[in-house]
């Protein structure tokens, strides 16, 4: 699993801890929640699409999420 994908999974798992549930971020990343579990077992990647959502949605930070540097999340 690479860095992104790590942040990736922290990145949901911040979502979810909002109170989110992971079949309504699956629908708003445009795939199915079992698509996601996947992904957050490591039995997957992750579709560009869906850090695109991440940074546009839900206001983290493409640089964040790409690289580990910076901020998270934009306030």
């Amino acid at each position: 699993m690479t860095g992104t994908e790590e942040r990736m999974i922290e990145a949901i798992r911040t979502i979810q801890a909002k109170g989110t549930s992971l079949e309504e971020i699956a629908a708003r990343f445009g795939t199915y929640k079992q698509n996601l579990s996947a992904f957050m077992l490591g039995k997957r990647g992750a579709q560009i699409r869906w850090l695109e959502t991440a940074c546009m949605e839900y206001g983290f930070k493409p640089e964040w999420l790409l690289t580990g540097k910076g901020e998270k999340t934009r306030q």
